[in-house]
C-alpha cells in the first residue's frame, strides 16, 4: 500500500479495499493481514503476473485524518506458500520468525482484535503483538490526563515436540483519557496533587493561563490527536503547537483583520472563554487555529510520552500481582477474546484450548 499517509491507516485502508475487490477476495475471513506489507490467505488469489514495475491499483479512500479521499496505489504479488512444519524452528528464533509459521500465526491471532469488518475489534486496541480491552468506563486514573489500559499480549512460540503454542500474558499501557481537551488541560496542571486546583467549572470568560502554565501545557499537548465539535466532522487532526489566546490571534479575512474569536463569533457563535489559548494543527504553510473549548481528546489514543516518575509507580503497584492471580487474569482475556468463535481462526482451521498448558517443572533453591 503507497500512500502519504501514516501507516496506523494501514489496516482500515486494507479492509475498505478487500469489501470494494469482493470480486478478488472472497470471503474475508479467510485472510490475514499484518497491517503492513504480508498478506497470508487460505485460498491462492486470483492475481494478473506482475512485474517490478507493474502498473499499481489505484484506490480511492478517505481517512479520519482528511477532508476528502485521496488517491493511493496497492500492489499485490504472489511470493510462495507457507508449510506449517514446525520441525525446523526453534524457540524464540528471530529468524525462524520472520520467514516462516510462526511469522504466519503472529498474524493469524491478531486479525480477530484488529480487523475492522469483525464486530469483537471494536472492543480492543490493537498494539503491535498486543491487545487492549477498551473500558466501557474509565481506567485506572494515573494522573495528567491518562489513564492504564489491561489488555493481552499473543506471541506464537515452538514448544517441546516442535508443536505450535500461544504465549500468552496480560499487558498494560497508558492511553489519554476520553474527554475533553479543556479537560485534559486541568489535568496536566493538576498534575499529581491530590488536591484539585483547576476546574472547568471555574473558568471565567476574561480566565487567562500563565506563561509558566502554558510552557507546561505545550510539550504535554503536542502531537495529541483531537476532534473538533463546532462541525459535524469526524476528522481527526494533531496538535502542532499552542499559541495565543483566541482574541488576540488575527488574520486576514476578506481583506480585514479580526480575531480568532470574531470570526468564531460570526460563524459559530460567541466563544465561552476567548482569553484561553489556541490549539494549532495542519501544515506551516496552511495552519488552522482552533479554540481549546471546542476540542475533544481523540478516542483510543495510546500516550507514548514519557512517563513521571509517580505514574510508573502507580503502574508498577497496579499491576504487580502474584502468580496465581496473573493466571486468573490472562484465563479471562482469553474468554474475552473468544477465540473459538473466531472466524479468521475458523477458516484457517486453526483451534485453541481455552486452559492453559500443565508442564511439570522444579523450584530452584
Amino acid at each position: 500500500i503507497q500512500h502519504p499517509r501514516l501507516n496506523d491507516d494501514n489496516r482500515d485502508i486494507f479492509w475498505a479495499y478487500v469489501v470494494k475487490r469482493s470480486d478478488i477476495f472472497g470471503d474475508p475471513f479467510k485472510l490475514a493481514y499484518d497491517g503492513k506489507y504480508t498478506l497470508f490467505t487460505v485460498d491462492k488469489l486470483h492475481l494478473k503476473q506482475v512485474s517490478e514495475k507493474a502498473d499499481t491499483e489505484k484506490f480511492s479512500f478517505k481517512t479520519s485524518r482528511e477532508n476528502k479521499p485521496s488517491e493511493l496505489s496497492i500492489l499485490m504479488k504472489f511470493t510462495g506458500l507457507v508449510h506449517l512444519d514446525f520441525r525446523n524452528a526453534e524457540a524464540g528464533s528471530l529468524d525462524e520468525r520472520e520467514k516462516g509459521p510462526i511469522q504466519f500465526l503472529d498474524i493469524l491471532f491478531a486479525q480477530g482484535r484488529s480487523s475492522p469488518l469483525f464486530e469483537l475489534s471494536k472492543s480492543f486496541k490493537a498494539v503491535r503483538n498486543s491487545f487492549y480491552c477498551i473500558p466501557h468506563g474509565a481506567g485506572a486514573d494515573m494522573k495528567y490526563g491518562i489513564e492504564l489500559w489491561r489488555g493481552l499480549f499473543i506471541s506464537a512460540r515452538v514448544i517441546d515436540g516442535f508443536r505450535p503454542a500461544i504465549n500468552i500474558d496480560v499487558s498494560h499501557s497508558c492511553f489519554y483519557k476520553r474527554q475533553s481537551l479543556i479537560n485534559l488541560i486541568c489535568d496536566i496542571l493538576n498534575g499529581d496533587e491530590r488536591e484539585v486546583k483547576f476546574h472547568p467549572n471555574q473558568l471565567r470568560l476574561n480566565t487567562r493561563l500563565q506563561p509558566e502554565q502554558l510552557s507546561l501545557l505545550i510539550p504535554e499537548l503536542k502531537g495529541v490527536n483531537i476532534h473538533t465539535t463546532h462541525r459535524n466532522q469526524d476528522r481527526i487532526y494533531r496538535i502542532k503547537d499552542i499559541l495565543s489566546t483566541a482574541v488576540s490571534m488575527k488574520f486576514k479575512r476578506d481583506g480585514n483583520e479580526v480575531s480568532v474569536a470574531e470570526y468564531f463569533h460570526d460563524v459559530y457563535g460567541p466563544l465561552k472563554y476567548p482569553n484561553l489559548p489556541l490549539v494549532q494543527v495542519g501544515s506551516k504553510s496552511k495552519p488552522i487555529y482552533f479554540p481549546v473549548e471546542l476540542c475533544q481528546v481523540a478516542n483510543c489514543q495510546r500516550y507514548n510520552k514519557k512517563l513521571k516518575a509517580c505514574q510508573t509507580t502507580s503502574i508498577i503497584r497496579f499491576a504487580s500481582t502474584d502468580a496465581p492471580t496473573r493466571n486468573l487474569k490472562c484465563i479471562d482475556m482469553v474468554k474475552k477474546s473468544n477465540f473459538n468463535s473466531d472466524p479468521f481462526l475458523k477458516s484457517f482451521g486453526v483451534q485453541i484450548k481455552a486452559e492453559p498448558m500443565i508442564v511439570d517443572g522444579r523450584v530452584l533453591p
